[in-house]
């Protein structure tokens, strides 16, 4: 069919075919490497159904045989049919629209029964070809493509009118005008063959037009990821400034800077008063041209971060805008976290005042002030009592509650210069400066304890007491000064006196107190003895048992407990002493073959391991150990102490219960504990000659004998006591009359001597 003058224009469309097939295949590439671009894909699939088109125009005058021509034509319609269907989808698709489903139906329908008509009658296809060797078509071939071409040029003009690119537009305006004038030199042409060669080519602006729509949107899509890397860059730098940035200010103007560099539009941030907290301001995407704000708290109180901008801002621009307010908001709330953390660290949770390392560093710096203006500085150290019981009764709220009276109470005592601190869990310090003579530090204490006094609290009252320490021209530490300060409070305790102020007397009594804890922490147990005082029958003097008192022997002189054995057991050092004393009378009690009684104190009974001490020392069988506990030793437990008796007591040791009278509910006690012997206190063995000692004296022997229990009258000095005590049948006793407490070899010879009344020791 193709002749040799027609031999350029058919290698032409070839040419278009396969510049049509290379630009399918870009698309399809790109739209495999990025599947979100849908656009790419329908491009790709029109620019292949267009080449189908090409290629098959250019064989049909390329071939001679007329089964190719009507093959050839078939493949030719159905790619026209796929080019303005696909051209109608890419379209709309790349210029963001939905692809009309409608209208893309209709036209396959169209199709349809075109194709019904080509295959069954001759209205659109005649089935043959003239004597040039072109096919002759049916009345109604033109009619069939009218509505199709139409629907096409429509679509198209409604997305160059939707989009939003000016040379999108100009593109798909441009590709229905080549169309249309393609399609008007084919028709006037006058020639068959141009007409039938031009016919395939109309095809080609939609192609290249589509072509054009991708590349752009591909490219913007590509200049939006890199803005959008961009933008994320410079935030993620800003949060990484914000999260090492303490100052809000320079903070916020970062944010200022960061805003005006991402977002094309200019952008202002303001502070207001906010009323809630942050987390309860809703984080919504505002209309263009309104406000976004988000809360932050700033120095402790809470405002309002807000932008604001004129006219419209874009998506993303709104999201840069949101996203800086996040991160300034984090910054802040960041920043007032770390500043309400520093503020922890120096001062009182409960009662907002300075703590105990804000005080000692003001100390420090106080007394050296001092030193450079001669001034002086004091310190009163105020100790509650009370708190446990009010703790205990009306609860720890309430506990707190007066903690924070009390607080406030020191703090309007302090002037502007001074620091008023919350030392402890009950102890106060006012720190004075400059001005504060003897008498007016003695006013301050008086009425500060006077405040605490009158405080309206729901249970027990609270009492305050004070001690004054002071540093003339700066002289000593602040540890030295506070530690001088809280020794007159414990001596304005121990005295009931409310205030005391620290002096000379007081500073040599600790430094004896901190030698003789450090000679205790030397000499025990090596230079422990152990003196014992018989107990014995009052109708013949003999001994039936002994006690063990300890003795120290501290530097060659022999001190006696009254000396230093209340500074064992305040510090605790009581264990280790009661301890040796306990294993030393266990292996003299083997040689005296008499019963060793041993006083244990109240930390003994609560020292873990006790009991399994005396349980290992005890031999079965052996000579008997008594152990010597007094009221107050088992007060704090009582039921601790009576399993810890009964324990003992199985392994063959006796209990006798000192002291007996003293205690606070003597009957009480002997009730709930396993005791075998009472020991009458001294005090009434002192006042036994006179009749309310006497008759105290024979109600505890009634009581003890009704009881089955062994009683022993302590402290018995005078014949005539020991006379009172033998009429009022008291078996046993005890005192510096029959026997003073000795060394272990001079009782063993006083007990060879044939039982008589012990000789005299220390």
């Amino acid at each position: 069919m193709g002749g040799g003058d027609w031999q350029a224009a058919v290698a032409v469309q070839y040419a278009l075919a396969g510049a049509t097939l290379l630009v399918a295949l870009l698309h399809l590439l790109w739209w495999r490497r990025r599947p979100e671009e849908r656009s790419a894909l329908w491009s790709g699939l029109l620019s292949l159904s267009a080449a189908v088109l090409l290629a098959s125009g250019a064989a049909l005058f390329d071939t001679g045989a007329l089964v190719h021509v009507q093959t050839l034509l078939l493949v030719r319609t159905a790619a026209i049919a796929a080019v303005t269907v696909l051209a109608v989808v890419a379209t709309r698709v790349g210029a963001g629209l939905p692809p009309a489903r409608l209208a893309v139906t209709l036209m396959l329908a169209l199709y349809a029964v075109r194709f019904v008509l080509w295959g069954t009658t001759h209205l659109v296809y005649a089935h043959r070809v003239d004597r040039d060797g072109f096919p002759v078509y049916g009345p109604l071939v033109v009619l069939s493509f009218v509505p199709v071409v139409l629907v096409v040029v429509w679509l198209t003009l409604d997305a160059a009118r939707r989009s939003s690119s000016a040379l999108a537009r100009r593109a798909l305006v441009g590709s229905v005008l080549a169309a249309v004038l393609i399609a008007a030199v084919a028709d006037t042409t006058g020639s068959r063959r141009l007409g039938e060669l031009l016919s395939a080519l109309w095809v080609t602006p939609f192609v290249a037009a589509q072509g054009m729509l991708v590349v752009l949107r591909l490219v913007s899509v590509e200049a939006s990821e890199r803005r959008l890397l961009s933008r994320q860059s410079a935030l993620a730098a800003f949060g990484g400034r914000a999260v090492g940035e303490d100052d809000l200010a320079l903070l916020e103007a970062d944010a200022v800077r960061v805003v005006g560099e991402l977002v094309d539009a200019p952008v202002s941030l303001q502070r207001r008063p906010l009323g809630t907290h942050p987390a309860a301001v809703p984080q919504r995407r505002l209309p263009p041209g309104q406000r976004q704000a988000r809360g932050v708290r700033v120095g402790g109180s809470r405002e309002e971060l807000e932008a604001s901008w004129e006219g419209e801002l874009a998506p993303e621009d709104v999201e840069v805008v949101e996203s800086v307010l996040h991160v300034l908001s984090a910054g802040a709330e960041r920043a007032a976290a770390e500043e309400e953390l520093r503020r922890l660290a120096v001062r009182d949770a409960l009662t907002g005042l300075p703590n105990r390392a804000l005080l000692q560093d003001r100390l420090a710096s106080a007394l050296g002030r001092a030193g450079r203006t001669q001034d002086v500085v004091a310190v009163l150290f105020f100790g509650l009592d009370g708190l446990k019981r009010l703790n205990d009764t009306a609860g720890h709220a309430a506990g707190d509650a007066a903690l924070v009276q009390v607080g406030s109470a020191v703090a309007r005592a302090a002037r502007s210069t001074d620091t008023a601190a919350r030392f402890g869990s009950d102890e106060f310090v006012l720190l004075c400066e400059g001005d504060c003579p003897p008498a007016r530090l003695l006013e301050i204490a008086q009425h500060v304890r006077a405040e605490v006094a009158r405080l309206d609290l729901p249970g027990p009252a609270l009492t305050a007491s004070a001690g004054i320490a002071a540093s003339p021209a700066g002289e000593g530490s602040p540890e030295d000064l506070l530690r001088d300060a809280h020794a007159a409070l414990q001596r304005a305790k121990e005295r009931g006196t409310g205030v005391e102020t620290f002096g000379e007397g007081l500073r040599r009594e600790l430094l004896e107190r901190v030698q003789l804890e450090s000679d205790l922490d030397r000499d025990v147990p090596d230079r422990l003895e152990v003196h014992y005082q018989p107990v014995v029958r009052t109708a013949d003097g003999r001994p039936v048992s002994v006690e063990a008192l300890v003795r120290w022997r501290r530097d060659g002189e022999l001190l006696l407990p009254g000396a230093w054995l209340e500074v064992a057991e305040q510090t605790g050092r009581i264990v280790a002493v009661g301890e040796a004393v306990l294993r030393r009378a266990c292996a003299d009690a083997s040689r005296l073959r008499l019963p060793v009684a041993v006083n244990v104190s109240a930390r003994q009974l609560a020292s873990p391991g006790f009991a399994e001490l005396v349980e290992s020392l005890a031999v079965p069988g052996g000579v008997p150990l008594v152990l010597e506990v007094t009221e107050t030793a088992v007060i704090a437990d009582v039921e601790g102490a009576r399993r810890l008796l009964e324990r003992v007591r199985a392994a063959g040791v006796r209990v006798a219960m000192d002291d007996f009278g003293t205690g606070w509910s003597s009957l009480g006690m002997l009730s709930r504990l396993p005791v075998d012997v009472l020991k009458i206190d001294r005090s009434f063995v002192a006042r036994v000659d006179e009749p309310d000692g006497r008759a105290l004296v024979e109600t505890v022997l009634l009581l003890g004998t009704s009881l089955g229990l062994d009683v022993v009258a302590e402290g018995v000095e005078t014949e005539e006591q020991l006379e009172v005590l033998r009429s009022l049948g008291c078996s046993l006793v005890q005192g510096f009359l029959t026997g003073r407490p000795q060394p272990v070899e001079r009782l063993l010879a006083a007990v060879a001597d044939g039982g008589a009344t012990a000789a005299r020791g220390d």
